[in-house]
């Protein structure tokens, strides 16, 4: 549904594929694939795309149009509620989650906002339910919905995405070599890991 409907806003505005790729900074490629719905558009993509059409991400989805403001209260009710549940220390979630403590007390009481996609994703892991649930946007624990917060797939993003490092494009075998640098980071930190859990 979301496909036709942004190749529908998209004549609208008399822009190609071309010019709405542009604008979002990635291939025309990588945009046509949402329009075929071989991909679904990220969160922040989504909001992109609505900017862009000028209007709200649920008229891209298809649904009928809402507000989506998030109620912060719901996010700290579940994750204060996950947390009793499953009898965890505020220590073991930031050592498990990368943050400090203080951070985690602060999104048990007073959060401004979220906490980003990734440790959102850690909290929802620890608690075994989806980040969607936990964040708000359905109220099925395992549910999810595409106006969650996701992280971005590094690999995805240099394969579909024109990258640019201080102002010079980066070549296909640049990228390459990125992506074995990381995998090797991936590989020494996995090892690591292994290794301490093994002290414990």
């Amino acid at each position: 549904m979301y496909g036709e409907n942004l190749k529908s806003l998209r004549k609208q505005k008399k822009l190609t594929q071309d010019d709405v790729a542009n604008i979002l900074g990635i291939t025309r490629q990588a945009y046509s694939n949402y329009e075929t719905e071989k991909r679904e558009p990220d969160y922040s993509t989504l909001q992109k795309l609505a900017d862009i059409f000028s209007v709200t991400p649920d008229k891209i989805l298809g649904e009928k149009e809402q507000n989506h403001k998030i109620d912060i209260s719901i996010f700290i009710d579940r994750l204060n509620q996950g947390i009793k549940k499953k009898e965890l220390s505020v220590q073991q979630i930031a050592e498990e989650c990368n943050v400090t403590s203080e951070y985690i007390q602060e999104l048990m009481t007073s959060p401004k906002k979220l906490p980003g996609a990734a440790t959102l994703l850690n909290l929802a892991m620890l608690l075994d339910v989806t980040p969607d649930y936990l964040g708000g946007f359905t109220d099925d624990e395992q549910g999810y919905s595409p106006l969650t917060p996701k992280p971005k797939d590094l690999k995805l993003v240099l394969e579909e995405e024109e990258i640019v490092f201080d102002g010079a494009p980066l070549s296909e075998d640049d990228k390459e070599m990125i992506l074995g640098v990381i995998n090797a980071l991936n590989i020494k930190a996995k090892k690591m890991n292994k290794r301490k859990k093994g002290k414990v």
